[in-house]
């Protein structure tokens, strides 16, 4: 599909909208005219109430300052359709729509793996974390993680000591966060990436990490967690990772440590025990899934079809929290209760029917969405003409 810049750049502000509703209704209305009408006519084409919201809503001043923005060497964007845009993270359907990217841009076809873990590691956590971070890069991986304090910061660190690294971020490439982390975000740009599907200069929303975190693991071949509590955010990269189709690794610990029990969980729970980064290279070469970037997306989706065959359609268990939900407006442990099942694995089915828009995240908790998910070729064939 072939885009405007400008109307590329447009597409960064709509979150959390597949990418089947606008091809839908491009083949209607281009969306060079579709992202320009007004309200009346974007109802006259049925488009779903929360696409019609979002894009009544899009800030165009901002969008020209991202145009200034993008003269600058090292400033790159990326929309869906663009033949750079990651073919790994194109295949989870909750794939952004448009990417900021700040940094070498032609490490994007490099193999990838992400490294998370807590942001209050323990000393041989930091030191795990690096030591596998320059491992892996020395062999030919691009390090993966969110620039967060402790473990992310440490995969940053050990992968720029051999090879590359990418930093994804849960806030705009103009306002890095944390702040402190601003010089290793500059380094990264030297020999690395930062990517945000965030407009420039938006500000780090609590919501905006689980939706980072997809990317940090929709990028990669798989995700090692190197040490996580329950509680962790970590887990829910691990779980979103693991529902992509891609393998989890988790590093063992202590039974006494609280941060190895995230890890310990993972691994009862199918994830693979890494002990060395020798560990993990053996199993993506095995699978053949590092023996080059040619028709990556197609290898790692015939091993994701053999390992997870259940794993490319929906859970039931998520009919069960939209069943327990109902038409209420429920905290997660109040679904977690109705539902009978683990909070940790609620979370994450939160996190997913949140970003697939089943569910809007509300204070106090959660209620169903009332705007249609889907719109098909059908839907569109009587409507009326109104880009001309």
């Amino acid at each position: 599909m072939k885009l405007t810049q400008h109307t590329a750049l447009a597409l960064s502000q709509l979150h959390n909208v597949p990418p089947e509703w606008l091809e839908t209704l491009h083949a209607h209305c281009p969306l060079d005219e579709l992202l320009h009408l007004n309200e009346r006519a974007l109802r006259a084409l049925e488009t779903p109430e929360r696409l019609v919201k979002l894009i009544l809503a899009i800030d165009w001043l901002a969008i020209e300052q991202a145009e200034h923005w993008l003269k600058l060497e090292h400033h790159h964007y990326l929309h869906y359709w663009h033949t750079d845009y990651p073919p790994l993270l194109r295949e989870i359907h909750t794939a952004p729509l448009g990417l900021y990217l700040k940094g070498q841009k032609n490490i994007l076809i490099n193999n990838k793996i992400a490294l998370v873990g807590s942001r209050k590691p323990s000393p041989q956590g930091l030191a795990n974390a690096g030591e596998f971070a320059e491992s892996l890069a020395s062999q030919g991986l691009t390090v993966v993680s969110g620039l967060a304090y402790g473990i992310d910061a440490a995969a940053h660190e050990g992968a720029l000591k051999h090879g590359h690294t990418i930093a994804v971020l849960g806030s705009g490439l103009e306002r890095i966060y944390p702040y402190k982390n601003k010089d290793l975000a500059r380094k990264i740009t030297q020999n690395g990436l930062l990517i945000s599907e965030f407009s420039l200069n938006t500000a780090p929303r609590a919501f905006h990490f689980p939706q980072r975190n997809r990317i940090v693991c929709g990028l990669s071949l798989a995700t090692i967690v190197i040490e996580a509590t329950l509680k962790s955010g970590s887990l829910i990269t691990a779980y979103l990772a693991n529902n992509q189709g891609r393998d989890v690794f988790a590093l063992p610990g202590s039974i006494r440590q609280p941060h190895s029990r995230g890890c310990h969980q993972l691994i009862k729970e199918g994830a693979y025990l890494a002990e060395t980064p020798d560990d993990i290279m053996f199993h993506l070469k095995n699978n053949q899934l590092v023996s080059g970037p040619e028709n990556q997306d197609q290898k790692l989706d015939n091993y994701a079809q053999k390992r997870y065959p259940r794993q490319r359609h929906r859970d039931p268990l998520y009919n069960k929290v939209l069943n327990a939900l109902g038409d209420n407006q429920l905290n997660a442990s109040e679904i977690a209760s109705h539902a009978g099942l683990e909070l940790e694995k609620v979370l994450v089915m939160l996190t997913e029917l949140e970003l697939d828009q089943y569910i809007n995240a509300v204070a106090g908790g959660y209620r169903r969405n009332e705007s249609p998910h889907d719109i098909t070729t059908r839907q569109l064939t009587d409507r009326p003409d109104v880009c001309v």
